[in-house]
């Protein structure tokens, strides 16, 4: 008999330099739904504007995947107070660079941010971990942003404005009881390419629907390009 199979589980990644009871008080303080694909213990620094490095505090790091939220976060747990100490949500292009084997940095909300691993082993698998995900992301949301993208608020206003004067001038038509091959063609060219033709109202209706549907597919893409910003969380959390 066969069905679809069942969705593996996905196992909780602990720190190697904790013990067990603390890893399991680690994956309690994840929340409902929350896995850590990697974990490590650091110390966390911000960059300020003279671009020398301040430590802000200290606890064990987690990429977790949120499936409440549906996104990944890298956060920073106190096992002993039981509190997360700092929150990242990997944004939309989000990229971090492994600058020593020990030092992972990146691109907070609003500053620079550094983790100081206390192991180079676990410096490497988080480091892993970051890639694979972001890399699995930006291929998901690469085609999505590229039409985004090309769809710009000036093009499609241009578009919009076309089609305005497209639909005027043939309405125009409408009353005057003709319809030409296009507006860029006048009355006095009459060759064989550019001559003008007895009205069609059958023409007229197909080209004035064909139009509307055109008009509010360009509004919905209006909609989407000011609906789609970039996913960014309220900040750094210390």
């Amino acid at each position: 008999m066969s069905g679809i199979p069942p969705q593996r589980r996905q196992i909780n990644v602990g720190s190697l330099v904790i013990s067990p009871q603390d890893n399991e008080i680690l994956f309690n303080h994840l929340g409902k739904k929350c896995t850590t694909m990697s974990s490590g213990v650091v110390q966390v620094f911000t960059a300020d504007r003279n671009g020398s490095w301040n430590k802000r505090c200290c606890g064990v790091a987690c990429l977790v995947k949120d499936n409440t939220k549906r996104s990944y976060f890298i956060r920073v747990f106190d096992i002993r107070e039981g509190k997360m100490m700092f929150e990242q949500e990997l944004y939309t292009g989000f990229t971090d660079n492994l600058q020593r084997p020990y030092f992972i940095t990146f691109a907070g909300d609003t500053c620079q941010v550094g983790l100081n691993f206390s192991s180079e082993e676990e410096s490497k698998r988080f480091d892993a971990a970051l890639t694979e995900v972001t890399v699995k992301r930006n291929r998901r949301t690469g085609t999505t942003l590229l039409l985004i993208s090309l769809l710009k608020p000036p093009l499609i206003l241009s578009a919009l404005q076309m089609f305005s004067h497209t639909l005027s001038f043939f309405t125009l038509c409408c009353f005057i009881g003709i319809s030409c091959d296009s507006p860029a063609q006048s009355s006095t060219s009459f060759g064989v390419e550019g001559k003008c033709v007895a009205f069609n109202p059958v023409h007229v209706f197909f080209y004035f629907h064909f139009t509307i549907l055109g008009y509010f597919a360009l509004v919905y893409c209006i909609n989407l390009q000011c609906g789609c910003t970039v996913k960014k969380s309220k900040g750094c959390k210390y």
